[in-house]
């Protein structure tokens, strides 16, 4: 997620677990609190960092076990992610992402390389 400080960054994260505590509590039929307040934020200052950020958004589920026949998490922005160094079978749906405003998350991130759909984030060392 791109903000342009603190606050606009804070005011985002609310607004999306506030969206998305509805839809589970209404896909489970339940109320309350889906998860405590809070996230992790960084700062992602470089091309490397922001590359390891799109492979952990895009690829968490295999470290986690899962598979997919396409190579791909249909349940993730992938479908729809221009970044992969090979072509994937891409969402006919309209596109939920947009586009990155800095060059760090548009061009910068791409000098460390295009994302390989066999790649799964690494554990930390």
């Amino acid at each position: 997620m791109e903000a342009h400080d603190a606050a606009d960054l804070a005011r985002g994260m609310q607004g999306l677990n506030a969206r998305i505590a509805r839809r589970v509590n209404r896909a489970l039929g339940a109320r309350g609190s889906v998860w405590r307040e809070r996230y992790h934020a960084r700062e992602l200052r470089t091309p490397r960092s922001v590359r390891n950020a799109i492979v952990y958004v895009l690829m968490n589920a295999k470290k986690h076990g899962q598979r997919f026949a396409s190579g791909i998490d249909a349940l993730s922005s992938a479908p729809w992610f221009d970044g992969f160094a090979r072509r994937v079978a891409a969402s006919e749906d309209a596109s939920p992402l947009r586009a990155p405003r800095t060059w760090l998350a548009g061009i910068g991130w791409r000098r460390r390389g295009l994302i390989d759909a066999s790649e799964r984030p690494r554990a930390p060392e």
